[in-house]
């Protein structure tokens, strides 16, 4: 069986090891295909250390599969059979293998479709982490809103934030590459940040700054610029896990616009994920409602993990997320 094994910082190796074995109220899966994430690519080469190497398939966690046993100590409320098709978002990173074992509570049905398209399930999971910053907004209805950073996050918080009836819809990035793409996700104002950038934003809302901001790119920059652009009175949601230190919040702009500020991005916790965000954002990719294909820029095998993982980092050529296909 063939597993990615990560022995340093940026080391990656892929190689033939046992199959693993099946515990009690685990599932054993074959993957599909799956996604590499954000969190993943910062294990692989920004870990501590003393972390490495990383336990064997790290590290991915977002993954379609299809299941080869079960085994239960207790009967559950939803068991999974051999051949069945599922979804698995789990804090176990370890679905870079040919065959994986996890616990079976982070294993999911797929809900009924005609003709899924399984390379865009693993992407239910970050639009559920979306989905469940939305549903805190107040009412989107003509109102403007303005994403900053356009990265797979901030693409799914324009699709969405365009469902919510956003009136003017800002999607804001230093890479005028992923500014392009905001368009096809429902924004219908596309910016690479310059000096003009708050008064482009006036200028599209009546002279109006934004009632809504979003900001997704996880740097100093784009949080300073994020203040400038919401109103007085409006929402800041900081979304997903800074990719600078120190990442420091103006509190004078804070003071003098009483902006609400919240923060999420962290998994979706629910005792029935079927009704959690989660089950929504399953619902509207299966359904097309949503349509991430897009985000999907690049695929390797599983043999070039290593390929895979550098392009995520990188961002190069374009890249949104990155897939590994372990079918052909």
């Amino acid at each position: 069986m063939k597993s990615v094994h990560v022995t340093g910082r940026g080391q990656i190796e892929v190689v033939d090891g046992a199959e693993p074995t099946l515990g009690n109220d685990q599932v054993m899966v074959r993957p599909i295909t799956a996604t590499l994430a954000r969190d993943d690519v910062r294990r692989v080469y920004e870990g501590s250390a003393d972390s490495y190497p990383l336990p064997a398939g790290a590290s991915a966690h977002e993954l379609v599969a299809r299941v080869v046993e079960a085994r239960y100590t207790a009967r559950q409320w939803r068991e999974f059979a051999p051949g069945e098709l599922v979804a698995f978002y789990g804090t176990q990173a370890v679905g870079l293998a040919e065959t994986v074992v996890v616990p079976h509570s982070t294993v999911y049905w797929l809900p009924p479709a005609e003709d899924p398209d399984l390379q865009a399930v693993p992407t239910a999971r970050p639009l559920g982490q979306v989905i469940e910053a939305c549903n805190t907004f107040p009412p989107l209805t003509t109102a403007c809103a303005a994403v900053v950073g356009q990265g797979c996050s901030g693409l799914l918080f324009d699709a969405m934030l365009a469902r919510l009836g956003a009136g003017v819809l800002a999607g804001i990035d230093v890479r005028a590459d992923r500014v392009a793409a905001a368009a096809g996700f429902g924004a219908t104002l596309g910016l690479v940040p310059g000096a003009d950038t708050v008064q482009r934003v006036r200028d599209a809302n009546g002279g109006f700054l934004a009632d809504v901001v979003v900001e997704t790119s996880g740097t100093t920059d784009g949080l300073r610029l994020a203040t400038e652009l919401v109103r007085p009175g409006g929402r800041l949601h900081l979304f997903g896990a800074p990719n600078e230190s120190p990442y420091h919040l103006d509190a004078a702009s804070l003071a003098d616009k009483r902006y609400e500020v919240k923060a999420s991005g962290a998994g979706i916790e629910s005792a029935n994920p079927y009704w959690s965000p989660y089950g929504a954002a399953m619902n509207l990719v299966l359904r097309g409602e949503v349509d991430n294909r897009p985000l999907l820029t690049h695929r390797f095998p599983l043999e070039q993990a290593a390929e895979a993982f550098e392009l995520a980092r990188s961002g190069n050529g374009g890249a949104l997320k990155v897939s590994i296909d372990y079918e052909g």
